[in-house]
């Protein structure tokens, strides 16, 4: 954890916690793992030792080391098991922004090399597929197949009044493709004129986020925007 990336209200919000809980009552990853390494309570107190013990006027007084590489990987096992559902920020007394500090504490995460090995593989399906599942993106509206009556054009059209942005998990899991399908027989009911992007939709850029690799989110929205516009 090299790159300071919290900002001064993080810091001081990491000292406001009461160390009451609540989170952890709360925390779905606790409750299906019985793992309270997995609570927000946990992860605020060890990453307040990290980053004391990474500041060099701390080790002064404290004479302590910084964290080795293997204490870091085994941190970041706890981290990327967060559902970051949000629901410890819900909970929290004292309002702290628990969800914004573990995008940070997953950014800084990956800047230090210290992130298990699927966070590159999301990388790589993102950068080469524009997909997390790394599917052939022209797949994207395979699921029209699957409805009756639909139209030759397969809903993509050149121009339309709304673009439906289906995203990747309706697209491409196969459990998930019942919403779109859903929502497509509704617009058809009320007259909606709307189309899809087909392979010209891109990831949304959220598992980018999630994963601590916000920073290569610009080229999937640049494209999705762009996208959207050449529909009208």
């Amino acid at each position: 954890m090299e790159r300071r990336t919290y900002n001064i209200a993080e810091l001081l919000q990491m000292q406001a916690c009461t160390r009451c809980q609540a989170c952890v009552e709360v925390c779905p990853a606790v409750a299906g793992s019985l793992d309270g390494r997995l609570s927000a309570k946990y992860r605020i107190e060890a990453l307040g030792r990290i980053l004391r013990r990474r500041s060099g006027f701390w080790r002064r007084i404290f004479r302590r080391d910084p964290p080795t590489a293997e204490a870091m990987r085994a941190f970041s096992e706890t981290v990327f098991r967060c559902t970051l559902c949000g629901n410890c920020r819900r909970v929290c007394p004292v309002g702290i922004d628990l969800t914004g500090l573990w995008h940070s504490l997953r950014r800084d995460l990956v800047d230090s090399k210290s992130y298990p090995p699927r966070i590159d593989m999301i990388r790589e399906n993102m950068a080469e597929a524009h997909n997390v599942f790394g599917e052939d993106n022209e797949a994207r509206t395979e699921w029209v197949e699957d409805m009756p009556d639909a139209p030759d054009h397969g809903y993509v059209k050149e121009r339309a009044d709304i673009v439906y942005f289906t995203g990747c998990v309706s697209s491409f899991f196969p459990l998930a493709r019942r919403i779109p399908m859903a929502l497509a027989g509704i617009f058809d009911a009320a007259g909606v004129d709307f189309t899809l992007l087909g392979q010209d939709e891109w990831c949304c850029g959220f598992p980018l986020l999630g994963a601590g690799l916000g920073e290569h989110l610009d080229a999937l929205i640049e494209n999705n925007v762009n996208a959207v516009k050449a529909r009208g």
